[in-house]
């Protein structure tokens, strides 16, 4: 069953009035119910003058302000408990009204979407791993990669090319596709000790690998 918030609320004829009791019965100001609501003064303003509606978030915490009081304004966890509590207690109306937070940091949300916007990156783009790396690939290195080792439901490859070839790209770009596509977690390289400093230098900085 989906929890929808209705666009339009059932709100009662007397609304300036009781918008005005309202703030009369907290002993704030406009300004300061508006603060605590998340809205613009002018918003405020227009519902006591009967100019505009409230949306169905804000006549939520309107009715809740007028049976608990400036509590039910604020954002806080005791805030939301009294909420719920006073719900429970059979204001089904209330029941029926999920409780939406706005109130998050809007960078940690587009850090969010960025991430998931990310993890399904592969299923439009089959190379999705050269885009967000910081390699141009040569023509055998995509082949070697994207037409032959991915294909494989377990990688039994032996990169043997010459010296100079982009070996150490093409196994960059294995693992950074194959952790795109949530296929593989963990991954352990044994270079030869004379080649570690090697490694490093290739997959941090183009495949933010190691």
């Amino acid at each position: 069953m989906r929890n929808v918030v209705p666009a339009r609320p059932e709100l009662p004829l007397d609304l300036p009035g009781r918008m005005k009791k309202l703030r009369d019965k907290l002993g704030i100001t406009q300004m300061r119910l508006a603060e605590l609501m998340g809205v613009s003064f002018a918003s405020v303003n227009r519902w006591e003058n009967g100019q505009s509606r409230p949306s169905a978030l804000a006549w939520q915490q309107i009715t809740r302000a007028e049976m608990l009081g400036i509590e039910a304004l604020g954002k806080g966890s005791e805030a939301q408990a009294l909420m719920r509590g006073t719900a429970g207690e059979g204001e089904s109306q209330l029941e029926s009204l999920p409780v939406i937070d706005f109130s998050a940091d809007p960078e940690v949300v587009r850090v969010i979407a960025e991430g998931e916007r990310l993890r399904y990156g592969h299923l439009f783009n089959p190379s999705f791993a050269t885009e967000i790396s910081r390699i141009d690939p040569l023509p055998h290195q995509r082949i070697a990669v994207y037409e032959h080792m991915l294909k494989q439901t377990r990688l039994r490859f032996l990169l043997a090319d010459d010296a100079g070839a982009g070996k150490t790209i093409m196994a960059g770009l294995y693992m950074r596709e194959m952790l795109a596509r949530r296929l593989l977690h963990r991954v352990l390289i044994v270079p030869l000790a004379g080649l570690v400093g090697n490694w490093q230098r290739k997959m941090r900085p183009l495949f933010s690998l190691l």
